[in-house]
């Protein structure tokens, strides 16, 4: 879940009108020329991947938004059948990727404040320290 979150859309979150969803693609648009550049095409190839696609019909359709006639159809299905690419590997290099695009969008300069979020400065402190190791 934590993986396509942050792969989502920036934006007004819908359950709290007052504030934002932290995204990278929320921190790419702060980006100014080659820089914002590279992170745009990095995230254009991570939407490219099949785990990308499956990642998120997977949110949709079983986590977020499933019936019992969803969920009816998935059991009748291996999960190997009903997602092939959402393998351990391919979710691996699916967070490879991310990191990639973090790397470049993730610049200790950029100001990290979102009006309505407490503490988004020290979560993304953590996750530049992370990144350097």
């Amino acid at each position: 879940m934590g993986l396509a979150c942050i792969l989502e859309t920036p934006g007004w979150d819908q359950r709290a009108s007052s504030s934002r969803k932290i995204t990278l693609k929320h921190f790419i648009q702060k980006l100014e020329g080659a820089q914002k550049s590279e992170a745009e095409d990095l995230f254009k190839e991570v939407t490219l991947l099949p785990s990308y696609s499956e990642l998120w019909h997977a949110r949709d359709n079983i986590i977020f938004h499933s019936g019992r006639e969803t969920l009816m159809g998935y059991s009748e299905l291996a999960p190997e059948e009903a997602f092939p690419n959402l393998t351990l590997d391919e979710l691996a290099k699916l967070l490879q990727r991310v990191h990639e695009i973090a790397r470049v969008a993730l610049v200790p300069q950029m100001d990290f404040s979102i009006p309505g979020f407490e503490g988004v400065d020290e979560l993304f402190r953590v996750l530049r320290r992370a990144l350097d190791e």
